[in-house]
């Protein structure tokens, strides 16, 4: 009796100081300094891909303005800029056309259509960046760094009025905050609104419990504002409401039916900004990569049967576009076992359900936030942000009843699996790329160095028998102006590199082009071998073809004897098989300059970069295999 009363009294003072507020504030204080030590930007920043594209529309490029490109004119106002910090491309700005004729748009991407988002507080936050840090990446990427800490500080006070106690709070935004795909986003300056905007909208969501709770009309008004500015963000912040209605059905003390009722100025601003959005001619419409579901509500409907259990899985596993490396014949067996995985989920945290109304209000939350995310077909890193504020919650509660005191084994084992897995790893993970402890490669790394190092090059024209990527090859002129190299006169794209080529030239300006295969000009195109085998059902390029629904649409279907005009090019449709595959075109170059003054290239993937090739005499024909055609050799006949 005696000894165990002297281990209470021993243990009794640290017991004491867990539960103190003192413990609570070195806890929440270590927390932060551990996201600064994980997320600070040790080394300098690349940029990447829609990097490019942004320093373009904010900075001004006299260059590219002179060939065409609107978004680039210096003299646009502030109002402009950030108008078209997200824009990609646009019929009518006119945009989409003078990316066709410069070429950097190949000609089987999309002929109508747009892909421009409205998020204007986002991009003031970039139009800060090149105003006060425009040559020094590190600085934009610091500038980073205090939204994120504002995304963690939200995180974290929602997490403290729902959470059971503090210790389970600081567990959930840990989880959140040091999940992998967020450090994605965070290391992608681009991607800036993929955390801003739910920082916004999750204090949206913490100001409105309060409102409901509390009574204090401030909080109102403080939800309502935060809300604006999740939306003018970006489009995903439209994502919170689902939190916002799952709390109307099932956490308002006031009922359900009074709840949603008092969702009313949601709604209206909502519906305000909806149309303010497509009066301005904003959006996305006409390809494959995203749906806007203002515009294409009936193939939203079936693309969330798709992407929604992906989404879900992704969160659960960490494994991030499950869509996007996976052939399109292996995506139903896909989607079937993501279904699989989501309901096997509910089923084990059913108790949980049962008992605790947070934890089905936050799941309820996380279902109805994941459906606008959905518009996003490949379900990358963005995708699941906002479903993923009810999804860590909940995870911290189970984490918490398996490490519980007097769970067995078998549960403590299994919480602390979880734990290694959703908040260890990722943590580690960053750590050694903040610091560079292991070389990495970036999405930087690409090879963007397709243009020759030759001089008057804006006097030629630079041909691509195939290209890595149309995505890619999009970006190039922004690279290109970015590093200060020499653009081009124009780009001229003949063919899709994932599949093998064969280029003859028959007369003096006209080439055909013949792929055994099919080229592969959209998303839903056959990845195929150059003897028709089925390629690898996961691979690099089946991601290469999903990002390039960016700028297609299978939609778009082509047809035998119809000619496209791009890049100073008439490309005519010879060849079309029983299955929709086209395999050959006919290809005349319009204009005066010979073909001997342009600089030939195409994408070799055994050495992951462009090579040089003279051009093609007439009646010559030169051979470039695919990806997957790895015992063949580009060449040229005698």
């Amino acid at each position: 009796m005696s000894t165990a009363s002297n281990t209470n009294q021993a243990t009794s003072p640290r017991k004491q100081w867990l539960q103190s507020p003192r413990a609570r504030v070195a806890a929440v204080l270590g927390f932060f300094i551990l996201v600064l030590l994980t997320h600070y930007p040790f080394n300098d920043r690349a940029f990447s891909t829609d990097d490019y594209l942004q320093r373009v529309s904010l900075v001004g490029s006299a260059e590219l303005a002179e060939k065409g490109f609107t978004q680039a004119d210096p003299n646009r106002n502030l109002a402009q800029r950030l108008r078209d910090t997200f824009q990609f491309f646009s019929d009518q700005s006119g945009s989409l056309q003078a990316q066709r004729d410069y070429g950097n748009m190949s000609w089987w991407t999309v002929q109508d259509g747009m892909m421009q988002p409205f998020r204007p507080l986002a991009a003031l936050t970039h139009w800060i960046d090149y105003k006060l840090w425009p040559n020094d990446r590190s600085m934009m990427q610091v500038h980073s760094l205090v939204y994120f800490v504002f995304f963690a500080f939200a995180a974290l006070m929602l997490y403290q009025r729902l959470a059971p106690n503090w210790p389970i709070a600081l567990l959930a935004a840990s989880l959140i905050v040091f999940d992998y795909s967020m450090s994605l986003n965070f290391n992608w300056l681009a991607a800036r609104n993929a955390y801003l905007s739910p920082a916004f909208g999750i204090l949206c969501l913490l100001f409105y419990i309060r409102w409901r709770e509390d009574e204090q009309v401030r909080y109102w008004h403080a939800s309502i504002a935060c809300f604006g500015a999740a939306l003018l963000t970006a489009e995903a912040g439209l994502a919170i409401a689902g939190y916002l209605g799952a709390y109307a059905l099932l956490m308002d003390r006031r009922g359900w039916l009074r709840g949603l009722v008092a969702l009313w100025p949601f709604v209206v601003i909502v519906l305000v900004w909806r149309a303010v959005y497509s009066k301005l001619g904003f959006g996305a419409s006409g390809i494959g990569l995203y749906l806007d579901p203002g515009r294409n509500l009936g193939d939203m409907l079936s693309q969330i049967l798709e992407v929604f259990p992906t989404i879900v899985t992704s969160l659960a596993t960490g494994f991030d576009a499950l869509i996007t490396a996976v052939d399109v014949q292996w995506r139903p067996w896909l989607v079937a076992s993501c279904w699989a995985i989501s309901l096997l989920g509910v089923y084990i945290i059913r108790n949980l359900l049962m008992e605790s109304r947070e934890a089905r209000f936050l799941v309820l939350g996380s279902i109805f936030a994941a459906v606008p995310q959905c518009a996003l077909l490949s379900a990358g890193a963005r995708t699941g942000t906002f479903a993923a504020i009810g999804f860590f919650f909940v995870l911290a509660l189970i984490i918490a009843r398996l490490l519980s005191r007097g769970a067995s084994r078998t549960r403590r084992v299994t919480g602390g699996a979880l734990v290694a897995f959703h908040l260890v790893l990722p943590i580690i993970a960053m750590s050694v790329t903040e610091m560079h402890l292991l070389p990495t490669v970036s999405a930087s790394a690409s090879n963007y160095t397709a243009a020759p190092k030759a001089n008057n090059l804006e006097d030629h024209s630079v041909v691509y028998i195939t290209g890595e990527s149309a995505t890619r090859m999009y970006y190039l002129p922004y690279f290109w102006d970015a590093e200060g190299d020499e653009l081009p006169k124009r780009m001229q794209v003949l063919a899709p590199g994932l599949s093998a080529v064969y280029l003859t030239r028959t007369c003096e300006r006209t080439l055909e082009l013949h792929s055994p295969a099919g080229f592969v000009l959209n998303q839903d195109s056959p990845l195929l071998q150059e003897d028709l085998e089925i390629a690898p059902g996961i691979s690099k390029q089946n991601a290469i073809r999903m990002i390039d629904g960016l700028l297609t649409n299978p939609a778009d279907e082509p047809h035998l004897g119809e000619t496209y005009r791009n890049a100073n090019m008439a490309v005519t449709v010879k060849e079309i098989t029983f299955d929709g595959r086209v395999t050959k075109v006919s290809i005349t170059m319009l204009g005066e300059e010979p073909l001997e003054k342009k600089y030939w290239q195409y994408f070799d993937w055994k050495k992951d970069r462009y090579e040089a090739v003279p051009a093609p005499v007439i009646g010559q024909t030169i051979y470039i295999p695919g990806p997957f055609d790895v015992h063949a050799s580009a060449g040229a006949d005698s």
